[in-house]
């Protein structure tokens, strides 16, 4: 059952880190809200081609602002909460997770029935400014379900939270489409596991349940043991200690399995693919714990808006990939500055957010000083390019009381007078104008 579990969670992770890359794709969340609405045709080319290339059943966008639903094949409509087929929209918006998993009909296309992964899509200033995600067969599920079927001679099958049959192989398409009348299956539905034997219509069903989280469904595995009883029994003495130590193992091997997969969906969901800082959206959740911190008498946080100068120019005289790998080595230049409890965040582009713990103004200015310092005297040896770059901070300490909009848009304006006074410097809350900066031959 471990494996089985195991094999139907690997097929989900493919279109849940599609989803993942879509909604944080920093070029559709800066296009969306001054285009979109203009061009409602280039969301479809980029729906279609998401499609296309990973052989996708479909792909999807909903504004928040209009609730247009907008597919590879255009605009089929617009949501409302009154609508019970669009309820999965306004549950996703109260979940405090980044996605959800929904499994239901294609009902904007041909009613099959599809796995749905849902992504939040959130602005630069942390609002949620629609959905997008993947929509992929079950074709793939079905199959695992036949090729364990045949590998162990049982029956497996899916029941919803309603004790309804909710996918079954071809198999066995004339199995009772409704468990719940039976009393050990309403049991298992409010277990996370069960394991039990039933009697119906003279034969005996040694049964296994395990609720699969992903998929809000619990997983069956029958097994006929009427006429196989006797067997089983003859054959236990000479295998119990063979399959005790091969169970061991399998359960060993499931579990860090999973643990890795789980692992990795959490950094993926947390962290940018690129250079490996968090997430905008992890930032966000950094800053919600703040308040619970308050009781320590440790000061508060500053944070440094940090930009690389000139970058666009980088990208047009070597291209994106060398741009890219730039991005990648200023990074690991950043991290080797960091103290143990700062926080680095890929803002957006060449913009990073550089979150100092328990730090004030003067230690976040002799950081900043160092910043710069650092990153202007480096060369990055890249493709035989030797490129070197300076950056502009704005400087800002984080205020009590203060959302994490107002800090960055503070910090974004002192960054923006750091560029007007030449580049190369910084600007803190404190100063008006940077000292200019100190070259070295």
């Amino acid at each position: 059952i471990d494996n089985l579990q195991l094999d139907i969670q690997k097929t989900l992770i493919h279109p849940i880190v599609l989803s993942s890359a879509m909604a944080n794709d920093t070029f559709l969340i800066d296009w969306i809200p001054n285009n979109l609405p203009n061009q409602p045709a280039k969301m479809q080319e980029y729906l279609r081609n998401v499609t296309e290339k990973f052989n996708l059943k479909s792909a999807f966008f909903i504004s928040d602002k209009t609730k247009h639903y907008y597919r590879e094949n255009g605009v089929l409509g617009t949501l409302s909460d009154t609508n019970p087929e669009d309820e999965w929209y306004f549950k996703l918006k109260q979940s405090t997770r980044p996605y959800l998993i929904d499994i239901g009909p294609d009902t904007m296309k041909d009613g099959t029935i599809n796995i749905f992964v849902d992504h939040k899509v959130i602005d630069r200033n942390g609002n949620i400014i629609g959905a997008i995600g993947v929509g992929v067969s079950l074709d793939s599920v079905i199959k695992t379900i036949e090729q364990h079927e045949k590998e162990s001679g049982r029956r497996i099958y899916f029941i919803n939270q309603d004790g309804e049959i909710a996918l079954k192989s071809k198999h066995h398409q004339k199995i009772n489409n409704n468990r719940s009348q039976l009393a050990p299956y309403q049991k298992a539905l409010s277990n996370e596991q069960a394991r039990f034997s039933i009697k119906t219509n003279n034969r005996i069903f040694d049964v296994s349940t395990i609720k699969l989280d992903e998929l809000n469904w619990h997983l069956i595995i029958e097994k006929d043991d009427t006429y196989t009883l006797f067997s089983v029994w003859e054959s236990l003495s000479r295998n119990v200690i063979l399959s005790i130590l091969l169970g061991y193992l399998m359960l060993i091997v499931a579990y860090t399995l999973w643990k890795k997969y789980q692992t990795e969906l959490e950094r993926m969901a947390t962290h940018d693919a690129l250079t490996g800082c968090i997430s905008r959206y992890a930032l966000y959740q950094y800053f919600q714990q703040i308040p619970n911190k308050k009781k320590e008498r440790t000061p508060s946080n500053s944070v440094l808006l940090i930009d690389i100068d000139y970058f666009k120019l980088i990208n047009d005289q070597y291209g994106h990939l060398v741009g890219d790998q730039v991005l990648i080595e200023f990074t690991k230049t950043i991290n080797t500055l960091l103290r143990p409890n700062d926080v680095l965040c890929r803002w957006g582009g060449e913009e990073f957010l550089l979150v100092l713990s328990a730090c004030d103004l003067d230690s976040a200015i002799t950081i900043a000083k160092n910043v710069i310092r650092t990153i202007r005297h480096n060369v990055y040896q890249i493709d035989k390019h030797c490129i070197n770059i300076t950056v502009s901070i704005g400087i800002a300490r984080h205020r009590d009381g203060e959302s994490v909009t107002q800090l960055i848009k503070r910090c974004d304006t002192l960054l923006y007078s750091a560029k007007h006074n030449g580049r190369d410097g910084y600007v803190s809350e404190e100063t008006s104008l940077t000292p200019p900066p100190e070259h070295t031959s």
